[in-house]
């Protein structure tokens, strides 16, 4: 629970990649992994699309033509996206793992926020 905290206090009202990037470092490596694949989860959970996409590419400074971005888009095409993209993840290697964990910090950061705009005080769960 106190990580699933840490998710939503990191992008709340900006997404602060550099405690992100600082929590990750910290990890042992196939913590990493598995928090870039929660962040995956959550991202889809917010709501992706291609303005996320491409809000999520423009903030980060990740280029859409990038080798290892391109690999995710592929990854996350199609039917059962969360199985493909698990089975991704296990399988990406150690090189291109901070890239991918970059762009789901990203991901769900904006499409996230979106979400959270959206909701009224009233109604508001975060």
């Amino acid at each position: 629970m106190p990580d699933l905290i840490r998710v939503n206090q990191l992008i709340r009202g900006r997404i602060d990649f550099e405690g992100f990037q600082t929590w990750y470092v910290a990890l042992a490596p196939d913590r990493r992994r598995a928090l870039a694949y929660l962040l995956c989860e959550f991202a889809h959970q917010a709501g992706v699309d291609h303005t996320v996409w491409n809000e999520a590419l423009a903030t980060s400074g990740l280029l859409a033509d990038d080798p290892v971005v391109q690999q995710v888009l592929l990854a996350g095409r199609g039917r059962y996206l969360m199985l493909r993209l698990y089975h991704f993840m296990v399988a990406v290697s150690e090189a291109d793992l901070p890239t991918i964990f970059k762009l789901f910090v990203y991901l769900f950061g904006e499409a996230e926020g979106g979400v959270y705009r959206a909701e009224s005080m009233v109604y508001c769960n975060h």
